[in-house]
């Protein structure tokens, strides 16, 4: 599996219509990710719901493949994928 070439490839701010990560290469297979995240979506009432997300940490990095869990004893963790130069 082909190894990140880490600062030009994954170093900045990644957006989408859902929210936005920033990620810096630390070096030794370690990314620091931030993330603030909203997914607005409307209920059967045509009531607007919204679940919204935010954190901070390190993302371990294997191939072309980081996890990052938020916290270390949370239960979730994000699975980041950089494939020809997106996320």
């Amino acid at each position: 599996m082909k190894q990140l070439s880490l600062r030009s490839s994954v170093n900045g701010t990644w957006k989408s219509h859902f929210g936005e990560f920033q990620i810096w290469a630390l070096g030794q297979q370690r990314l620091e990710v931030s993330f603030n995240s909203v997914y607005e979506y409307t209920l059967d009432d045509g009531s607007l719901m919204a679940n919204m997300g935010q954190a901070d940490g390190i993302a371990q990095i294997k191939g072309n493949t980081a996890i990052f869990k938020p916290q270390p004893d949370a239960n979730c963790e994000l699975i980041l994928r950089f494939v020809n130069k997106t996320l």
